[in-house]
């Protein structure tokens, strides 16, 4: 009886040492990896995501800035950029530039409740240059911390635009007067030709006359011609 009773706790000690699982320590060092592996992606979505709203919000500046360039060079074609590079924000009214406030934007750039985008701008001539000025735009905006963003170009005036409007009347005038003198031109050509044909005419005229003059002295000839005969 005994014998049977130590055989059998023999055969279930061979069984459950030949079963196969994880352990407690192996279960704990898994999770421990799966957790750290979601850790780190749900980290790079976030920084993925702020990068991409940084990105946008850059794009947007920039867009703005342009915005107030291109705003300056129409204002460069009819008025005279200010010679004082010293104003701020400057402002033209009226052909007079004065100082003026800066401007808060939003994304659309109007002046809304989502207004986070300050906008400043400076003229200034360039030194030994004629007509020749930078225009500076800065965007300025808080995003977790302060950025901005500036552009610069170039406007160049050549001789200045009093000066240019002046060139251009000139040359209207003088296109007014180069018209005027082939109109004239043309009177006197037209007069030239009217005295060809007037001239040409009476030429013709007189040749007629030749002509019936030798027909009237041809039949005297015939006349007399034919009296001799007769004799």
């Amino acid at each position: 009886m005994n014998t049977k009773d130590s055989k059998s706790v023999e055969i279930q000690l061979v069984g459950r040492e030949g079963e196969k699982g994880f352990s407690m320590i192996e279960l704990l060092v898994s999770i421990s990896l799966l957790g750290a592996g979601i850790l780190a992606y749900g980290g790079m979505t976030g920084t993925i995501i702020g990068l991409d709203k940084r990105s946008k919000m850059e794009s947007i500046a920039i867009t703005l800035g342009q915005d107030k360039v291109e705003y300056i060079k129409n204002v460069a074609r009819s008025t005279e950029l200010p010679s004082d590079g010293d104003l701020v924000n400057p402002e033209v009214s009226g052909g007079v530039w004065a100082d003026s406030s800066e401007e808060v934007l939003d994304e659309l750039g109007g002046t809304g409740s989502d207004a986070k985008y300050t906008r400043t701008w400076t003229i200034v001539p360039v030194a030994n240059s004629s007509h020749l000025y930078d225009v500076g735009v800065k965007i300025a905006w808080v995003d977790k911390s302060s950025r901005f963003e500036t552009l610069h170009t170039l406007i160049n005036q050549n001789v200045g635009v009093a000066a240019s409007e002046v060139v251009v009347a000139d040359e209207e005038e003088a296109e007014e007067e180069g018209g005027d003198s082939a109109d004239k031109d043309k009177d006197g050509d037209k007069d030239k030709d009217g005295d060809k044909d007037k001239d040409g005419d009476k030429d013709k005229d007189g040749d007629k006359d030749d002509d019936k003059d030798k027909d009237k002295d041809g039949d005297k000839d015939k006349d007399g011609d034919k009296d001799k005969d007769d004799d």
